[in-house]
């Protein structure tokens, strides 16, 4: 295993292939290496915030990242335990989804990369490719995220839904592992939407 990435020279390769060779390093715990990943991702300009925790002031590098559009996401996230503050933050989309009149009887369906992030289980969603999403049909809901900067997918494959379909999209605002707001957009316009930290706003 590497240990001093700064002993090697990683211009020539690509940022996917950057984010494959930490990916055999993990878990990152030498603050050394972290640090020096840490650089590299500035001089690349990769987006790391959703690997950062605030409230702990850590960069988490523990699990396997994906790189999507410039921004980094870890990929198997632990599901979060049944108590705590976050579980009815996890609970009240949860409970979005099911029993919004408009979603009723429709069928999630997402990326593994955005599932990931949504802390739910695949008995409520199903995680389908790239390929799929041209399959899509009127009974299904594509669910997409965003953060303060970006939205996931991007816009050149959420064009590809028709716009009479509905659309739910989860806002991760910076947060480290967390889940701000859920708005469904039908034919391009918010139709309901729910904060979920604060729900009574």
């Amino acid at each position: 295993m590497t240990q001093n990435i700064s002993e090697l020279n990683l211009a020539p390769i690509s940022n996917e292939k950057f984010v494959d060779f930490i990916n055999l390093q993990l878990p990152i715990v030498n603050k050394e290496l972290e640090n020096q990943i840490i650089e590299e991702f500035k001089i690349r300009n990769l987006d790391f915030r959703h690997l950062y925790n605030s409230k702990t002031n850590d960069l988490n590098i523990k699990l396997p990242l994906s790189l999507i559009d410039g921004c980094l996401f870890e990929r198997n996230i632990p599901k979060p335990p049944l108590v705590g503050n976050f579980y009815p933050i996890v609970n009240r989309l949860k409970s979005f989804l099911i029993n919004t009149q408009e979603l009723q009887n429709k069928n999630f369906k997402t990326f593994d990369y955005i599932f990931d992030q949504l802390f739910l289980t695949k008995d409520l969603i199903t995680v389908i490719s790239q390929e799929d999403i041209s399959q899509l049909t009127e009974n299904d809901v594509f669910i997409c995220f965003k953060n303060s900067q970006q939205q996931f997918p991007n816009q050149e494959i959420l064009k590809i839904i028709p716009s009479k379909n509905y659309l739910v999209t989860i806002d991760k605002g910076n947060y480290y592992r967390g889940l701000k707001s859920v708005s469904i957009y039908q034919n391009n316009q918010i139709i309901s939407e729910l904060n979920l930290v604060n729900p009574d706003i």
